[in-house]
């Protein structure tokens, strides 16, 4: 039987995070859960916001939890910027007996502000400046040290190279 990962994407917005996910999605089949798409529902069902953001990762690890337990490797697509989303994630992992996998993509800000001027936004992302500078690794310092970082700076293809063959040495993705 094929070895079960949970891929979780991390990063600040207009980092690619969501571009990469349905990439590595598409190479190795593995549904992407992009917490953005379940958010933006959950706006337009006319949740208030402020019950938006926890109902949305809720159902995120709902989701996650319910295709880990059919064996079905995935994707969560998600800031991950709280470490709460790690401990959730591994808690899953460890019920599932799956490999738990960060990629943490980071983007100077001034690209990360430019994609996200650009991008046509949905209703739960982020508009406007980020007042966070440099590369923000900074807030990531709750994955753990062995995490796929890829500065996503230059161009998708290469970017797409090297996460692939990442998670192809890390074995049984």
């Amino acid at each position: 039987m094929p070895s079960l990962n949970l891929i979780l994407m991390a990063g600040m917005p207009g980092t690619g995070k969501s571009t990469v996910a349905r990439e590595i999605g598409s190479v190795f089949g593995f549904p992407v859960i992009d917490k953005d798409v379940i958010a933006t529902a959950l706006l337009d069902a006319e949740i208030p916001e402020d019950q938006m953001q926890p109902a949305a990762y809720d159902t995120c690890f709902a989701l996650t939890r319910d295709l880990l337990m059919q064996h079905q490797s995935l994707i969560l697509d998600t800031p991950a910027v709280h470490p709460i989303v790690w401990e959730r994630a591994q808690a899953l992992c460890n019920q599932a007996g799956a490999t738990l996998i960060p990629v943490l993509c980071v983007a100077d800000r001034d690209i990360r502000n430019h994609r996200v001027a650009s991008r046509v936004a949905m209703r739960s992302q982020p508009a406007g400046q980020s007042r966070t500078p440099g590369y923000a690794r900074e807030r990531f310092a709750h994955l753990p040290p062995d995490r796929i970082e890829l500065v996503t700076d230059g161009e998708l293809p290469d970017v797409l190279d090297q996460v692939i063959r990442q998670l192809r040495s890390r074995g049984g993705v």
